[in-house]
């Protein structure tokens, strides 16, 4: 992961109209990978390595985004809900389903 990429999930992490925005452009990329990909298919050409590298790293940086606004939500959530004078805990159902369940080409911080 380079550390530009770093930087942006940081970023996201701590702003959630960011982390839309980012997740937006994301998934503009996945669109034109996918297609890009699909072009070889549909003429029955064999994936260049390089094509199909794109778009694992474009699905990934969509899944971890995803996830980063997943989280920015239930946290607005928890506070919506508290301020009602509900009990609310989503924050912590997002966080432990990234423990249990990481991305793909991610690692669990519960392995190190």
């Amino acid at each position: 992961m380079s550390t530009a990429h770093r930087e942006q999930l940081l970023l996201a992490g701590k702003d959630f109209e960011i982390a839309k925005q980012f997740r937006s452009v994301a998934e503009a990329k996945l669109k034109l990978r996918q297609e890009a990909a699909d072009l070889y298919v549909v003429t029955d050409m064999p994936v260049p390595p390089y094509t199909g590298e794109a778009l694992s790293r474009a699905r990934r940086e969509f899944t971890e985004l995803n996830r980063i606004c997943l989280r920015h939500a239930a946290r607005l959530l928890d506070v919506s809900h508290r301020a009602e004078g509900r009990e609310s805990d989503m924050e912590s159902a997002v966080m432990l389903f990234d423990i249990r369940t990481p991305a793909a080409g991610t690692q669990s911080p519960l392995s190190n």
